[in-house]
């Protein structure tokens, strides 16, 4: 992963769970303290950073606790990247997400072929399934024991969790909770209804400000989300009064030209998207310490204003800012 999805060892909060409860019912210190995990599976390169995190989480790897396959593809659609870990009386399974510098995640993401067996995207099927083997001997583990389970994800890692998920409630019994965040659309309208006949009223689906990804695959080609919907605006809060009262919503609709933003990004950095003026004058007060209140000072949280504005709303570390 690029240093825009990395953060710091000493960024990561020592209260990350501090009010984890483990509850089916949506809380605010459950989401708070996946966000942070899923932000931890993204440092899967740094098993012994992950280990430490954990430690001060009161959490413990399941094993190695790295989830990582490789599809054998031409390319590297199915690249599937988290971690797996146990305690306060859970049994958690994050999987990372997209790097906008990662071309290869972006195709995964914007795959639209159906996988016909499952009815979901055939991108995000096949990087499930690759990492499907690994999660089941993470919970065979006997010190996963009688546990609850908690799947998380952040961008692609939301579907792979949403996927994992469901088979996993599909064949070896309960799930206790599915956070996602910024997931893209993961399957067809049979997918979700299938999907929240299961686990609907209990997975939780957060969006942040106006992040890009949520709007992808575009329903009017069939595709759905899944579970309940909270949204929160622009380096806003999330608060459970406003939490959908089930799982209906589609929210938000895909933005017509909004992914040129990304495209031109992708393949110009210096693009007039990534270059604004005002960008840069806070980048460059950033980098002197002087950026506005709440600003990460690192070479990451500086590279991450650089970004297009929908792609800033999908960072990690916008989420984590919501709780």
């Amino acid at each position: 992963m690029s240093l825009l999805t990395k953060i710091p060892k000493d960024h990561y909060s020592a209260g990350a769970f501090a009010d984890f409860k483990g509850e089916r019912e949506f809380h605010l210190g459950d989401g708070k303290a996946l966000a942070w995990l899923c932000q931890l599976a993204y440092e899967t390169d740094e098993p012994e950073k992950i280990r430490d995190v954990l430690r001060v989480w009161g959490l413990a790897p399941l094993g190695e606790g790295i989830i990582a396959a490789e599809a054998d593809t031409v390319l590297p659609l199915a690249s599937t990247r988290g971690i797996a870990a146990v305690g306060h009386g859970a049994v958690f399974l994050a999987f990372a997400g997209t790097d906008p510098l990662v071309l290869a995640n972006w195709i995964t993401d914007f795959d639209l072929r159906i996988a016909t067996a499952d009815n979901v995207a055939d991108g995000f099927e096949h990087a499930a399934r690759c990492a499907w083997p690994q999660a089941q001997a993470f919970l065979d583990r006997p010190e996963a024991g009688a546990g609850k389970r908690f799947i998380t994800g952040h961008s692609l890692g939301g579907a792979l969790a949403a996927v994992t998920a469901f088979w996993i409630a599909e064949s070896r019994g309960e799930v206790d909770g599915v956070y996602t965040f910024g997931t893209p659309r993961p399957g067809i309208s049979q997918f979700a209804n299938d999907y929240n006949a299961l686990l609907g009223e209990r997975t939780y689906r957060l969006v942040h400000g106006e992040d890009l990804v949520p709007s992808v695959p575009p329903s009017e080609l069939g595709f759905r989300h899944i579970g309940r919907y909270l949204h929160c605006g622009r380096r806003g809060k999330f608060k459970k009064d406003e939490l959908s009262s089930g799982a209906s919503s589609d929210d938000p609709a895909f933005i017509h030209g909004a992914s040129k933003d990304v495209t031109r990004f992708l393949s110009d950095p210096l693009s007039p998207a990534a270059t604004a003026l005002d960008r840069l004058k806070i980048a460059a007060r950033l980098v002197f310490g002087r950026g506005p209140a709440g600003m990460r000072t690192d070479p990451g949280g500086i590279a991450i204003e650089l970004l297009p504005l929908r792609l800033r709303d999908h960072m990690p570390d916008r989420y984590i800012g919501g709780f």
